[in-house]
């Protein structure tokens, strides 16, 4: 009789360990599942908010301190060696503001020449024109509302991101402008609704890059 009720005891007791350790095991991983599914769900909307407004900055390049905007489609011809005239020397994420300095390529030691029509920078094997950033064939003028959503202030010429306001003037959702000497305050004026007037030509391939002409506060401006 003892070694029956001795018997029941221990199946007892390990009927209800194995509960204890079904009912920790079903429990803890829903809970780890629903901690790790709001972690991510954190990490997502701070990636969101720390990406949010960054504006791309043109591929350019930097020499003899003159920016230089790399064009989307390779040079039909090749570059003599005796045109190169230096090699890349440092990369940045946002614009040049070292001679020898891109935004387009981490890779340094890229040949650039001296070509006609700007610089010409040996990229992938092949070479790209660079041509100057204030460079304007088109004198037509536009005039639209938008808003400075981001800036470079470190580089020798400060440049601003515009959103555009007025789809019916620039068909681009952003653009890129150098601020001339005396108009650099406005590189810290983000978020400000500014009325501008530039000229109507854009480089072609996005982020499209124009020259300004004049930027006044839209609310003075009327």
């Amino acid at each position: 009789m003892r070694k029956l009720i001795a018997f029941i005891i221990a199946t007892v007791c390990v009927l209800l360990i194995t509960g204890c350790g079904d009912s920790s095991s079903s429990g803890n991983p829903t809970g780890a599942n629903s901690q790790m599914v709001e972690n991510a769900g954190q990490t997502d909307t701070e990636e969101n908010i720390s990406t949010a407004g960054v504006a791309d900055y043109p591929a350019a390049i930097m020499v003899n301190d003159t920016i230089y905007l790399l064009e989307g489609d390779p040079m039909p011809t090749e570059v003599d060696e005796s045109a190169i005239i230096g090699y890349t020397e440092s990369y940045t994420d946002t614009f040049p503001e070292n001679n020898g300095e891109t935004n387009f390529n981490r890779e340094l030691g890229m040949p650039y020449a001296q070509v006609e029509g700007g610089i010409a920078v040996l990229y992938n094997n092949e070479w790209y024109l660079c041509t100057l950033a204030s460079n304007v064939t088109d004198e037509n003028t536009i005039t639209f509302t938008g808003m400075i959503i981001d800036h470079t202030v470190e580089s020798l010429v400060p440049i601003i991101c515009v959103k555009t306001l007025e789809e019916e003037a620039i068909p681009y959702e952003a653009v890129f402008f150098e601020l001339p000497e005396g108009e650099e305050d406005w590189a810290l004026k983000i978020g400000e609704v500014v009325l501008i007037t530039c000229s109507g030509g854009f480089t072609e391939s996005a982020p499209h890059y124009g020259t300004l002409i004049s930027i006044k506060n839209a609310d003075t401006a009327l």
